[in-house]
């Protein structure tokens, strides 16, 4: 009985050993949380003619959304964010516009929580949209810094957790878009339905054209991606004011 329960912690501190890199507790409370919010930023994969996301406000001005597209295809895009031209899948790098990240200290559980938000003009319901991943973090006890844990993804109004292991990961721009999961490393790779842009750990071939579907059925591919290290597309939360109104859309702030 000991032996097994020897083997179990092992098991867990390697897994924590392999969880990517581990932070210091000040990389939550020094400089609003950056260090923490860049180590663990996702990529996010969106699918070819869907609404891209783009900056929720410019020079501190909230950006106004547009009508939604009520399923139709050729609206789907309409008014969002340009596409650049698309040279191939997991290759094709869209525009970079602002992640925007909060930093919430979870005393129940002991967690951080690092919610990356991504704003959209309008979805196939309602104008304006806010979607969502919050990476958690938790502390290791041996010698007291916070390694990645798991993921709660945004979907249509369902919070779905998901271990680290689930996901595609990634050190750097040197390794972004090598397929696999499980290699728990630094980044995530985030699937964004082309539909209602619910967060998914991977992939959906099937029903391209098609929205009257359950959320897990929806479409969504890697024919973009947005990723930006070097040049920085993360940006603090409170950009975003408490007081502006996207509608039926919730303000992350």
């Amino acid at each position: 009985m000991v032996l097994y329960s020897t083997i179990i912690a092992l098991a867990a501190l390697i897994t924590q050993a392999l969880a990517a890199q581990k932070v210091n507790g000040k990389a939550f409370t020094t400089n609003g949380g950056f260090e923490a919010a860049q180590i663990a930023q996702p990529l996010f994969f969106f699918a070819s003619g869907s609404c891209y996301p783009q900056d929720g406000e410019v020079n501190g001005r909230q950006t106004d959304g547009n009508g939604q597209d009520n399923c139709i295809i050729k609206n789907l895009s309409k008014g969002c964010q340009h596409q650049i031209p698309w040279t191939g899948n997991f290759n094709t790098k869209g525009p970079q516009v602002a992640t925007y990240y909060s930093m919430d200290y979870c005393s129940g559980d002991n967690t951080w929580r690092v919610t990356y938000n991504l704003y959209f003009r309008h979805d196939q319901g309602h104008k304006s949209d806010w979607e969502w991943v919050s990476v958690i973090w938790k502390q290791d006890g041996g010698d007291q810094t916070w390694y990645t844990d798991s993921i709660i993804l945004e979907q249509d109004g369902n919070h779905v957790h998901h271990a680290w292991a689930d996901f595609g990961t990634f050190w750097d721009d040197n390794d972004k878009l090598e397929s696999g999961t499980g290699q728990l490393r630094n980044h995530p790779r985030i699937y964004v339905d082309k539909w209602h842009h619910a967060m998914w750990p991977g992939p959906y071939g099937k029903n391209r054209s098609n929205c009257a579907t359950l959320p897990k059925f929806r479409f969504r591919m890697n024919d973009w991606y947005m990723f930006d290290l070097q040049n920085g597309n993360l940006a603090s939360i409170d950009r975003i004011k408490p007081e502006w109104n996207y509608g039926k859309a919730t303000n992350p702030h």
